[in-house]
């Protein structure tokens, strides 16, 4: 690694902070694949914490637009369209509006063929979505489940994939659940980031085999 890494200090998290860093890190170092992981809040009621979810796509689970309701007509949190966020796609040559960003399907396949090495909890494949927001009302996430079919949400993954998308980088997507509403107001338990960590380090290093 550059000798300069040591003086790149790591955003802490939100969606700016990552998109900026990414897009730094795409000019200091051009990456052959970034990998966006650490800690989420679980969305499936059947997963615990320290399960791990290997992302197929990443969403961004605040770019909405409401349905318009009257003065005094009160407020419906399902009248919501998916608007997605707006990233270059090289193939038409523009800026598109994204609903949902691919991970890299070669990084899906090395973390897959590992996962029986992750002996904290259980290992899936799915959708991680992405906002500033920390959300502990069960129906809320029940209706971010539903709406976004996500299984985790965190506030980093789909905006790194954006600046990968712009910079025709592919992006993988790993998270480890460090709560759940379904098993109560439980605290944020980042110590289960170690074993994400390690499971990243080894999927990473058998992609670089494929």
């Amino acid at each position: 690694m550059p000798e300069r890494a040591a003086s790149f200090r790591p955003f802490r998290r939100g969606v700016a902070n990552a998109a900026a860093v990414t897009a730094l890190a795409m000019e200091r170092f051009r990456p052959r694949l970034v990998i966006s992981q650490g800690t989420a809040g679980g969305h499936d009621p059947k997963f615990k914490t320290c399960d791990l979810i290997i992302g197929t796509k990443t969403v961004n689970q605040s770019a909405w637009k409401a349905v318009y309701s009257a003065k005094d007509s009160g407020v419906d949190y399902r009248a919501l369209t998916k608007s997605g966020v707006f990233a270059y796609d090289k193939n038409v040559g523009k800026f598109t509006q994204e609903v949902y960003h691919n991970c890299d399907a070669k990084f899906i396949e090395a973390a897959l063929a590992i996962k029986n090495s992750y002996t904290q909890g259980r290992v899936t494949s799915g959708i991680i979505g992405t906002s500033d927001s920390w959300n502990t009302q069960i129906d809320r996430v029940l209706f971010l489940r539903e709406f976004y079919g996500s299984l985790a949400e965190e506030m980093e993954g789909d905006a790194v994939a954006q600046i990968c998308q712009t910079y025709d980088v592919p992006f993988a997507d790993v998270r480890v659940l460090s709560n759940t509403v379904f098993e109560g107001d439980n605290p944020w338990d980042t110590s289960v980031g170690a074993a994400c960590q390690q499971f990243v380090i080894d999927a990473a290093l058998l992609y670089a085999k494929i």
